[in-house]
């Protein structure tokens, strides 16, 4: 029996956080092997391992339904869920169908729902995921160019992306408390996409130095640990109550 018959891949919302309304706004689901005997350093592992093995397909599969339930269970509060999908599945005949039928199947609404691609989407068959990006962009998903800034192609190809948002990558917030270049870059970034029309999502922001920055900079969405760790639905809901309807959240009641 393998992994996806025992229904060991599981999916986690992170949150995404407001700068301007001060709510929660979104969540990236993000899954997880649940097998304390292969545990992985990061979920990054697994998924070369999967695409390497051909099993990224059935995962693929596991994750957009799983989304397309949670996003379907958080509809009421007005949230939208984005999730990864890789190039591997993007290239299969017939995943636009298989998308747009699930998603139709659970009854969403029109962008509640966006699709995270990573700057190896452009290394290989671009045309062809130019194509298919567009034609799920036209059926009311949302798509957002994650890690940007890391790759050789990011300026070359963002004229041809049908995107509707930049995540700024990791990295970058990491080193902005320490690194003005790093800081310099955010900005550029930030620049860039209102230049464009693009909402801007920074991630892996940690501490209230960070955030203070990013707010400055005229970001727009964080992601990161100072809002949450990636959690099960339960906490997603907990935390949701705590910034938009109780505004307990520890981070909304300091500034009181």
């Amino acid at each position: 029996m393998s992994a996806i018959d025992r229904h060991e891949f599981v999916m986690y919302l992170q949150p995404q956080f407001s700068l301007i309304s001060e709510k929660i706004i979104g969540f990236e689901a993000l899954v997880r092997w649940d097998n304390p005997k292969y545990k992985l350093d990061s979920p990054a592992e697994f998924i070369e391992i999967a695409e390497n093995n051909n099993m990224i397909i059935d995962i693929g599969r596991i994750v957009m339904e799983e989304t397309f339930r949670l996003a379907k269970i958080l509809e009421p509060y007005n949230i939208k869920i984005s999730m990864n999908i890789s190039p591997v599945q993007i290239l299969q005949a017939g995943f636009v169908a298989e998308i747009v039928n699930s998603f139709e199947r659970h009854e969403l609404k029109e962008h509640s729902i966006s699709i995270e691609i990573t700057e190896t989407f452009l290394m290989t068959s671009f045309d062809m995921i130019i194509e298919k990006l567009k034609l799920l962009q036209a059926r009311g998903f949302d798509i957002h160019l994650d890690d940007f800034g890391t790759g050789y192609s990011s300026l070359l190809y963002l004229k041809e992306l049908p995107i509707n948002a930049i995540k700024i990558d990791k990295d970058f917030t990491k080193y902005s408390n320490s690194d003005k270049h790093s800081r310099a870059i955010i900005n550029m970034i930030i620049s860039l996409a209102k230049n464009l029309d693009l909402s801007i999502i920074a991630e892996g922001v940690e501490d209230d130095k960070q955030y203070k920055f990013l707010q400055k900079a005229g970001c727009e969405v964080i992601q990161g640990f100072y809002i949450g760790k990636a959690m099960k639905l339960e906490d997603a809901i907990d935390i949701i109550k705590a910034y938009n309807i109780d505004k307990s959240a520890p981070l909304l009641t300091k500034k009181r």
